[in-house]
C-alpha cells in the first residue's frame, strides 16, 4: 500500500486495527490491466462522490490527499489517461477492458457496502 493510501486510511479512521482482508481483482491481460486502472484514475476524479458516500455511511471524514483533492491535476490527469488508454487498446480488446472495468466497480461496491464493523 502506497503513503498516500495508508494516510487516507489513517484519515478515515480505519486503521485503528488490522487491515480488512482483501478484495483481489484477476488482472491476467492488458486489457485487464486498463479496465482496472480505469476505474482507479476514475476514483481520483470522483473522489467527491467517495467522500460523500463515506461519509453518509457513518465514517468521520477528515482531509484525505486521495479522494479529496481540490487540484486541477486530477482532471488533467484523467483526460491524458483517456487518450491514452484510447491510443492503447485495440478494438478487439475493447469487450475485455470493459469487462474488467465493470468487475472493478462491482468489488469496490461489495466493499462500499459492507458495514464498517464487519470488515475488522
Amino acid at each position: 500500500m502506497s503513503a498516500r493510501g495508508k494516510l487516507d486510511l489513517v484519515a478515515l479512521g480505519e486503521c485503528s486495527g488490522p487491515l480488512p482482508e482483501a478484495h483481489t481483482l484477476e488482472v491476467r491481460t492488458f486489457a485487464d490491466y486498463m479496465g482496472v486502472l480505469y476505474v482507479l484514475e476514475g476514483s481520483a476524479l470522483g473522489g467527491q462522490f467517495i467522500a460523500r458516500q463515506w461519509k453518509s455511511r457513518g465514517h468521520t471524514l477528515r482531509p484525505s490527499l486521495y479522494f479529496v483533492d481540490p487540484s486541477e491535476s486530477v482532471t488533467l490527469r484523467w483526460q491524458e489517461f483517456c487518450g491514452r488508454l484510447e491510443a492503447a487498446v485495440p478494438p478487439s480488446m475493447v469487450d475485455e477492458a470493459v469487462a474488467a472495468a465493470v468487475q472493478t466497480f462491482a468489488t469496490f461496491h461489495e466493499v462500499m457496502s459492507e458495514p464498517v464493523h464487519s470488515r475488522a
